[in-house]
This record gives structure tokens, sequence and C-alpha cells, in this order.
């Protein structure tokens, strides 16, 4: 099992396996907040334009951490709807957790430099998160990027459940992983040395930086 320094770490490592893949893209769409910090070393090394896209998890209000699915800030959504009946969700519940859920999407996008419809259409995108146990949040942002007229997206994490690589594997043309770790508990912070909350002054500093077109 590799455990990364931090983010950039692991940025920097998955840098060098796209280059060695010879995957091209014109445009690095991070998952904020913690997918920044990953997709900033890529974007450096590749030369590559920097943005976000605002997704957020859609969980019930009495378990946030209780997940079972995500929405992109154009509205696009996955839902896991047999863990939703699980965890007590009906339908009307599940519209208003979309609608508070949706808010918190547009204020990211709006905070952390999202992504135009027109920086991704017909261009080849590479998404970075700095993780994925689920891989509900990187399906809604594939949604939101497909619909924006992406020609190719291309998934780019550090580190991934097996559930959630299988699952995220046919709404991408490719998903570059160095680690797919087939196991019951998982928990992407358990493979960081440094996995601490990136403030919203780091992700904007990172998103600023001039280094990055």
């Amino acid at each position: 099992m590799r455990i990364y320094r931090d983010r950039y770490d692991a940025g920097r490592i998955l840098a060098e396996l796209l280059k060695r893949e010879g995957v091209k893209g014109d445009i690095v769409v991070a998952i904020p907040r913690g997918g920044v910090a990953v997709a900033h070393p890529i974007a450096e090394e590749l030369g590559l334009p920097l943005r976000t896209v605002g997704v957020k998890k859609l969980a019930p209000f009495h378990s946030p951490e209780s997940g079972f699915g995500a929405i992109a800030v154009d509205g696009s959504f996955v839902v896991d709807e047999g863990y939703m009946g699980l965890l007590g969700v009906d339908y009307p519940e599940l519209e208003e957790i979309k609608a508070v859920a949706l808010k918190e999407a547009e204020e990211k996008h709006r905070k952390f430099k999202g992504v135009m419809p027109e920086e991704v259409e017909g261009k080849s995108v590479i998404v970075v998160d700095d993780g994925i146990a689920t891989g509900f949040t990187t399906i809604a942002a594939a949604e939101f990027l497909r619909n924006a007229g992406a020609k190719s997206l291309t998934l780019a994490v550090p580190v991934a459940s097996s559930s959630a690589y299988r699952n995220v594997l046919r709404y991408y043309d490719r998903v570059m992983c160095p680690q797919v770790v087939d196991t019951l508990y998982f928990a992407v912070g358990a493979f960081y040395e440094d996995f601490h909350q990136l403030s919203d002054e780091e992700v904007l500093r990172l998103l600023s930086d001039p280094i990055v077109p």
C-alpha cells in the first residue's frame, strides 16, 4: 500500500503516470477542495489551465456523512436508490436534499474558479480528485462536463476503492489510478500522511498561481 506524503506528492506521481501513459488533455478540472491540491502539479507539469467544477454530495439531513449520491452545478445528479432507501430517504426528501446541495455546488463553482461550458466544449478534459470512496462526485462532474460538450474525459485519482473504480469506468473514457483497493472499510485519508482539510485561502492561492495558464 502506497502512502502519499500529501496531496501535492500524489499529484506529482499522477502527473508522471499521465505523461508515461501518453494521456493528452486540453484542460484540468479539479473537484474542490482537496482535488485542487492534487490537480495543481498535474496542470503545471502538463502546461494546462486549471479550473474546478462545483459538486456536492447528497446525504440525509440527519446523517450528513452517509452519502448516497451527488449533484453538479448544472443540476446533473447521480443517486444510489437502494442505499437511499436503506437510509430512510423518500423521494420528496430527495428533492429537498438536492435543492440544498445544488445551492452549495453553485457556491463552490462561483468561489473556486468554476469552469464554463465554453472552456470544455470539444475539449479533452482531465478530471482530478484526491481519491474516490464511492465515485458519486466524480460521476456528477462527468455528467456536467458531458452536458457541456466535452470531447473526452480522463479521470485521474491517486487512490480508489474497488467498488468506486468500477462505478466510474462507464462515465469516463479513461481512468488513471495507481491504487485500487479492495477493502470493506475504505477511507481516502488513510492513504495520506497529511490529509488536512484545505482552507478556502489555500484553494484560491493554488487557483491563482500564475504558473498555471
